[in-house]
């Protein structure tokens, strides 16, 4: 950075907090062109019948899912360094930031080894089923209320968990599920019981918007959501119609809903949303003709595409059915199976061949953006083990370098640095997800956080 940018940067006492992560997806930049192909295979890769999934990524790049484990299942988690390492649960759905996974009625930490068992949900009869946790350690997901089938999972309430507030259900009439929550503690959840309603809930202060009276209204109503991201945009599934298709749709509080379009145009082929990013891309599975559903890609920019014909590597044969989680990097999990005909499932992970990953990143606790999201400038609060010299860079999701602060000396504690919203050629940034790297004695932090303009 040049020495009239330099001097922006300006050290003073402040508290340290934890990250708000806001990401605006008119914001984001175009989804990559090229993806490369990992396959996970299951722990018996000689086994004809075995199967593999992968259910969650977080922003490190670790997956979590489960696998044949002969005679039975195991979870694990993944990461390209590692490859699959079991975990003392059976059927992880999500994994947070730390690491922590949750599934059943376990949260575990593999790098502490710590086991937490989620306790039984007030008016529920068995042991909670966890489906989602955030980086605060809230856990989303269902607890039956009798024993029995519930084959239609009605028998069953929605439950949330964190380790100050314990377990409890929430009051969404006819809720019978929470799926996913985001870092501000906004989950969304399905109400069922006579036609299906996606909802979003915000565990915090109790209010609750239903999604279905936002989309087009038909004779057969059929509403789910399946996420929602960091700025509180959601997507889900709304019934077409012809009433026999599903229309995909992101929603947010400021625009309502917005379908999605099909992946062959102008033909009654569904098209099924599962997750949502904090720079708004949208993937899933999508009818593709003949009832082969393939998985998708959407963004704001680029329309939807066939993840299928943007992957480099692709066994011979393999096809990508279902497209599960994607992350803020753009990794993306799902399972697919070796075609043409039936075979079982088999987890893969697709990495955007641009990516250029921030060096040594490792996602802190102890930095907070504020204001988050920023129109420009923004201010640093971290904190220092003991006094030293601090290095700041500013870097885009890609891990472009945006901005390099000079080194400046801080005190130890509670320290602030100043930004201005410049890049390297004083320009103001544009708007989008940014990164803030701080290095301090060997030690580095990353955050993300938001611009709008």
């Amino acid at each position: 950075m040049n020495q009239s940018s330099s001097h922006r940067m300006r050290v003073a006492l402040g508290i340290a907090g934890l990250l708000l992560l806001l990401v605006t997806p008119a914001a984001a930049p175009a989804a990559p062109s090229g993806y490369a192909f990992f396959y996970v295979d299951a722990f018996q890769s000689d086994y004809g019948l075995r199967e593999s999934y992968l259910f969650d990524v977080n922003d490190r790049g670790q997956a979590c899912g489960w696998a044949t484990d002969l005679p039975g299942y195991s979870g694990y988690w993944w990461s390209r360094e590692t490859d699959k390492a079991r975990v003392p649960l059976g059927y992880p759905r999500g994994i947070n930031n730390a690491g922590k996974i949750a599934g059943l009625d376990k949260v575990v930490d593999p790098a502490s080894a710590e086991i937490i068992t989620i306790p039984l949900v007030p008016g529920a009869v068995a042991n909670p089923v966890a489906l989602d946790i955030n980086d605060h350690d809230f856990v989303v997901g269902y607890a039956e209320i009798c024993f029995c089938s519930n084959s239609d999972r009605i028998l069953q309430i929605p439950f949330v968990w964190d380790p100050a507030g314990g377990s409890r259900s929430i009051p969404v009439p006819g809720a019978k599920e929470l799926v996913k929550i985001n870092n501000h503690e906004v989950a969304v959840g399905i109400i069922r019981g006579g036609s299906p309603d996606g909802f979003v809930h915000d565990v915090r202060n109790g209010t609750t918007v239903r999604l279905g009276a936002t989309l087009p209204p038909n004779q057969y109503p059929w509403t789910e959501v399946a996420d929602i991201n960091d700025l509180g945009v959601a997507t889900g599934k709304h019934r077409s119609g012809d009433f026999s298709t599903f229309d995909g749709y992101v929603w947010s509080a400021a625009t309502g809903s917005v379908l999605l379009p099909r992946l062959v145009p102008n033909q009654p082929l569904s098209v099924l949303p599962a997750a949502i990013n904090d720079a708004g891309t949208v993937v899933g599975s999508a009818d593709a003709g003949g009832r082969a559903y393939h998985a998708f890609l959407w963004s704001a920019a680029e329309g939807i595409r066939d993840l299928n014909t943007l992957v480099s590597g692709l066994p011979a044969g393999f096809v990508l059915d279902r497209a599960l989680e994607i992350n803020d990097e753009g990794l993306i999990v799902g399972d697919g199976h070796f075609g043409p005909t039936w075979s079982s499932s088999q987890a893969f992970v697709l990495i955007p061949q641009d990516i250029v990953s921030v060096p040594a990143a490792n996602l802190g606790s102890n930095v907070r953006v504020v204001p988050n999201p920023s129109t420009g400038a923004a201010r640093f609060e971290f904190f220092a083990g003991a006094a030293g010299r601090a290095r700041l860079a500013v870097y885009d999701l890609r891990g472009r370098l945006v901005a390099n602060l000079a080194p400046v000396d801080v005190p130890a504690g509670a320290a602030v640095a100043s930004w201005d919203g410049r890049d390297a050629s004083g320009r103001p940034a544009a708007a989008g997800t940014y990164i803030a790297r701080i290095e301090m004695a060997g030690t580095v932090t990353t955050r993300k956080f938001a611009i709008v303009r």
